[in-house]
């Protein structure tokens, strides 16, 4: 199958368009990420394919209602509390 008809018929099998399918999945993927010690957001972000880290700041706060470094402040912060003692 073409890429070009497997863009045409993406939408009908999963009523999203293929750009959202891969928007979704990009910030999925830096969700998993940010969830993680170490790689810094703009390393997050390259590594998820957006070219520049404005860019992804608005596309993850738009996605998820907050920015890409409180989210990992509040993950951290819940992981801490679940730890056991």
């Amino acid at each position: 199958m073409s890429e070009r008809t497997l863009r045409r018929q993406f939408p009908a099998a999963t009523d999203i368009t293929w750009r959202q399918y891969l928007l979704q999945s990009r910030l999925l993927r830096a969700m998993s990420r940010l969830a993680e010690p170490g790689p810094t957001v703009l390393d997050v972000a390259t590594s998820v394919g957006f070219e520049s880290g404005s860019a992804f700041t608005r596309a993850f706060a738009r996605y998820t209602g907050q920015t890409p470094t409180s989210y990992r402040h509040r993950v951290a912060a819940t992981s801490a509390e679940s730890r056991p003692a």
